[in-house]
């Protein structure tokens, strides 16, 4: 039995050594090993890191170790097979193998832009929505756009459509999605479904009326209004009318107080000083207040089944759009023989399902030992339930496999990973005695000071979310933010140990007056900013983390507004570009002329469109080649200035971007006009590495990385989903009439917790508490040297952010600038200049498109002295079309148009035949009067083939060779002799024979 090592590597404690080891030491088993192991990362980037990681250790190892040695010349000799790829890759080439499985050719292509297929079926599912079928789709868009309305986001759906889409590709939602099929099959059922919700509500609201208003006639009944009551205008008694009103709202203690105990109906006061007033209050509790309050308090107890009721409601439309959508999807995937790249697991995992592995090996044609999974805190259940099979497989055949991961690093949830596989679903599909744990606490990265910080702060943090998150035990749970934490503390290494590192906490005060937050951190940035660099840390040391793209874009505007050079995403837009927004403006004027507002916009840019109408008939990439060619024209690009290379840049990625469209999408100017409002826009130049530049990046981007200096300017990690990000979540029932469809889509928001869906509601709430403290820890153990965070003070207690834990626990210490410093401000040491290789920009060159490419034509070495055996060739190539003399021309012509002969020798060519054939028309060669074979094949006895140039047919017969090329007068007569003999052996009884060279004007006759 072999054994699965999972190792939980935290922050800096050496991951990607570990790994290495463990692949060389499974390598070193026996020869050729790497071919049947198989390491799994998630990014290309991780791949190449320690693939360099394995040869460059083989190598080092290879001058004193002959093992080392001879492993290493077999992976460079058979690198392809070198299985260390990600996880997708991986996936992908085991799913061709199974291509007739999914139901696809094998020549299907992948499609990674998903969302334009999502476009393409939207607009698909308008276009149909004036067929009576659709009436109810079109029933469902039209709520969705007035639900869009409300929240202030316009009327147009199909930005509310498309983020529902993503949900189609959402694995909480794929993995329950067939419970959906006999909805999918019957959409009345929806309707019918519907219905019953409104029924439940109705009838809950009745009710609430009925007590209401039998209540308000009691009071009227007395002569008594509802301030008579205890709390005078503030009466627990208005929820009658409330009640009376439709109106559902959860009832007070005060309210609970008052059934069977008529004291609680009247202040102390009434009861002492109006004696009157408490007889007639006493008189309507006995007359049925007190019964009818009794029956309202008992009728919430039906809240939860109408709060459930109401909150499906809300998204119930969701179903029936996303089960539409869905079948345009598939519906577009099958015409076109494209797998999306999203669905790619879901497929696999249905293919694998129940298969056995030597199955799964046979059908790709290798077998695999074992398996090495990097970063499997972001592995998501299909992913795991994919591999679990060979897993297993492997283990029960003997093999080692080795998982690597760390609940604590895990943020990438809303792409589908699920942290708690590692945490602890892992552990049920194994047997104790198939694994080995193992904790790697040693950080090899951080300074003491920065681990101190960390190990102090986070367990504070998860203790502080339990409290939040009401858990009595925080052993009750898998998901308690505690246990994820349990073994967050690190010890500090040998290396570190004498480097004590520095943390700055600054806290922003914000004035309701007063510049905002982002203004405020942005200047203490600048001064921060100035002192590590008289520390001696260059800019490439030094890189700002931020939550959001919009945040990274103004810390990247504020930076290059005081001259430093800076590197990031962000500030690499390709749309960012002058000349490219020009360009646009100029696609859009050609795709619809008469659009007033685009002209305007022309205008107000200075685009000169008067260029559009000459070149609005060119395909889509070399139309905006031209475009380039106008701008350039203007010295806009060509220059060797930083303004013009900078312009050549994005002019070339545009231009890199434009064909991958082209080649992949509709390439008309409007699909690609729409696909660039949509996605087009957010691409960008990837970030050179090695450039001594400040960088600005997403705490998410800076995941696995070390950084000597870490600038936080705007930490404010909320704790619970903010504004309208709230996902759907996708819930299961068995409690009737709700059970009626199987998967219902809730949107998560507070009230979910007083439904039925109580316990989905309560798990999301703890995995997005988690997912926000691991966003923190990843930032903070980012620092190698430095940590600056800046934050802002918490507006008041109940504010629930990571940020306000943070000042709860340090305000005591912080100055009177609200500052901490923690250790000495550490000056730069042991800087290593990287000579990396610098690749200047070449500026933007443009040629017409008749003039860039040119066919390799044999006939461009017609004349040359150097190639006698390209002319022959092409003069024997012309002579095969020529029958008589006046076909001449014809066939000239034809060689130019087949790329035989260049354009510009056609007239010298036929000079020269024409004077050729002067030299034999007494003979009477091209003048009709014989039959003519060119280029005869004659089979010979044994198979061979002879093929002479032109046989003439008539009384005699005329065997007749051209010879373009040196005179070689024997091999040359022994030739048509041949074909002279072949011809007498076929019956001709006269055959003569001629060897002409024409260039000579020369004629060898044979008898």
């Amino acid at each position: 039995m072999g054994e699965l090592k999972i190792i939980k590597a935290s922050a800096g404690s050496g991951k990607t050594h570990a790994l290495t080891s463990e692949y060389l030491r499974l390598l070193y088993t026996k020869e050729r090993a790497y071919k049947n192991i198989l390491a799994v990362t998630f990014t290309n980037k991780a791949t190449e890191e320690m693939k360099r990681r394995v040869v460059e250790t083989l190598f080092r190892e290879s001058a004193t170790d002959l093992r080392a040695r001879e492993r290493l010349v077999e992976i460079l000799h058979d690198y392809s097979s070198f299985a260390i790829s990600t996880i997708d890759r991986f996936f992908q080439q085991t799913m061709r193998a199974f291509a007739r499985e999914i139901g696809k050719n094998s020549a299907y292509s992948v499609e990674l832009d998903y969302k334009m297929v999502i476009n393409e079926a939207i607009d698909n599912m308008v276009m149909s929505l004036d067929k009576p079928e659709s009436e109810e789709l079109l029933e469902w868009l039209t709520i969705l756009s007035i639900d869009s309305i409300d929240r202030g986001d316009g009327w147009n759906f199909k930005k509310e459509i498309k983020r529902l889409s993503n949900e189609i590709f959402n694995e909480s939602y794929r993995l329950k999605k067939d419970l959906l099929k006999e909805v999918g099959a019957n959409k009345g059922s929806l309707t019918l479904y519907k219905d019953m919700l409104k029924r439940v509500i109705k009838e809950f609201k009745d009710e609430l009326e009925r007590i209401g208003k039998a209540a308000l006639e009691i009071v009227e009944l007395h002569s008594l209004e509802l301030e008579d009551f205890i709390g005078g205008s503030r009466t627990p008694l208005k929820n009658f009318l409330k009640a009376a009103k439709r109106e559902v709202s959860i009832l007070p203690d005060s309210f609970l107080n008052l059934v069977d105990t008529p004291q609680n109906w009247a202040s102390g006061e009434v009861i002492k000083k109006d004696p009157a007033l408490y007889n007639v209050i006493e008189n309507a509790y006995n007359e049925g207040l007190n019964a009818l309050a009794g029956e309202l308090i008992a009728h919430y107890d039906g809240y939860v089944l109408y709060n459930s009721a109401e909150i499906i409601l809300e998204n119930i439309y969701t179903l029936g759009i996303l089960i539409d959508i869905e079948s345009y999807i598939q519906e577009y995937t099958k015409e076109n023989n494209v797998v999306l790249i999203p669905e790619t697991t879901e497929l696999l995992n249905r293919i694998i399902d129940g298969s056995d592995s030597p199955f799964i090996y046979e059908k790709i044609g290798s077998r695999i030992d074992h398996f090495m999974l990097d970063e499997f805190q972001d592995t998501s259940i299909m992913q795991w339930q994919n591999f679990k099979p060979l897993i297993l497989n492997s283990l029960a055949c003997g093999y080692d496999n080795l998982i690597v991961g760390d609940v604590k690093q895990s943020i990438y949830r809303w792409r589908g990973s699920d942290w708690n596989l590692l945490n602890s679903d892992l552990y049920k599909d194994l047997d104790p005695s198939q694994f080995s744990d193992t904790t790697l606490l040693e950080n090899w990265r951080s300074c003491k000071n920065i681990i101190d910080f960390n190990n102090t702060f986070f367990p504070y943090l998860a203790e502080v979310c339990r409290e939040l998150l009401d858990e009595g035990d925080p052993n009750e749970t898998t998901l308690s933010p505690q246990r994820v934490y349990s073994q967050v503390k690190q010890t500090i290494s040998a290396k570190s140990r004498d480097s004590q590192g520095h943390i700055l906490l600054k806290f922003v005060k914000e004035e309701r007056d007063g510049p905002g937050f982002r203004e405020q951190s942005l200047d203490k940035v600048a001064v921060i900013l100035e002192r590590y660099i008289e520390l001696g840390y260059r800019l490439k040391d030094i890189t700002f983390l931020v939550r959001k793209k919009d945040e990274a874009r103004e810390v990247v505007e504020f930076l290059i507004e005081r001259g430093y050079p800076v590197i990031s995403d962000e500030a690499l837009y390709i749309s960012s570009s002058a000349s490219v927004r020009r360009i646009i403006t100029i696609l859009k004027y050609i795709n619809s002329p008469d659009d007033a507002v685009n002209n305007v916009i022309a205008k107000h840019y200075g685009v000169d469109i008067s260029c559009a109408d000459q070149i609005a008939h060119l395909p889509l990439y070399e139309l905006c080649e031209e475009l380039i060619g106008i701008i350039n024209s203007e010295g806009l690009l060509c220059g060797e200035d930083s303004d013009s290379l900078s312009e050549s840049l994005f002019m070339h990625s545009f231009l890199d971007m434009v064909l991958d469209y082209s080649k992949s999408s509709k390439a008309d100017i409007s699909s690609f006009i729409q696909w660039w409002e949509e996605s087009g826009v957010q691409k960008s130049i990837p970030a050179p590495d090695g450039q001594n530049a400040l960088r600005v990046m997403t705490i998410h981007k800076s995941k696995g990385l070390g950084i000597p200096v870490v600038i936080i300017p705007f930490f404010n990690i909320k704790l619970d989903y903010e504004g309208n990000l709230t996902p759907i979540l996708w819930c299961e029932t068995e409690i009737e009439p709700f059970n009626a469809i199987p998967l219902l889509p809730v949107k998560y928001k507070k009230g979910v917790a007083d439904t039925i869906f109580s316990k989905d509601y309560l798990s999301e709430r703890r995995r997005v508490y988690i997912d926000n403290l691991n966003l923190a820890y990843v930032a903070f153990t980012r620092a190698e040297r430095e940590l600056a965070i800046i934050s802002k003070v918490p507006p008041g207690k109940g504010e629930n952010s990571v940020s306000a834990i943070l000042y709860k626990q340090f305000c005591g210490e912080l100055d009177e600038n609200l500052e901490l410093n923690i250790g000495e401000w550490s000056e730069a040491v042991n800087i290593v200049e990287n000579l990396g290789n610098d690749y200047p920009v070449p500026p933007m060159l443009t040629l017409p498109i008749g003039d860039r490419l040119k066919l390799s034509l044999r006939g461009e070495e017609f004349f040359s002295e150097k190639s006698s055996r390209v002319h022959g060739m092409v003069m024997h190539e012309i002579m095969e079309s020529v029958v008589e003399e006046a076909d001449l021309e014809m066939s000239v012509n034809s060689a130019v148009s087949r790329g035989v002969l260049a354009a510009d020798q056609r007239g010298y060519t036929i000079d020269i035949l024409t004077k050729m054939m002067e030299q034999v028309r007494d003979r009477h060669w091209f003048d009709g009067t014989f039959k003519v074979y060119n280029e005869l094949e004659i089979l010979e006895p044994g198979g061979n083939i002879s093929r002479p140039d032109r046989v003439l047919l008539g009384a005699e017969a005329f065997v007749i060779d051209f010879k373009f090329g040196k005179k070689r007068e024997s091999s040359h007569i022994k030739q048509v002799q041949k074909y002279m003999d072949l011809m007498r052996r076929m019956g001709k009884v006269y055959v003569k024979g001629y060897i002409w060279y024409p260039q000579d004007g020369e004629i060898i006759e044979l008898i």
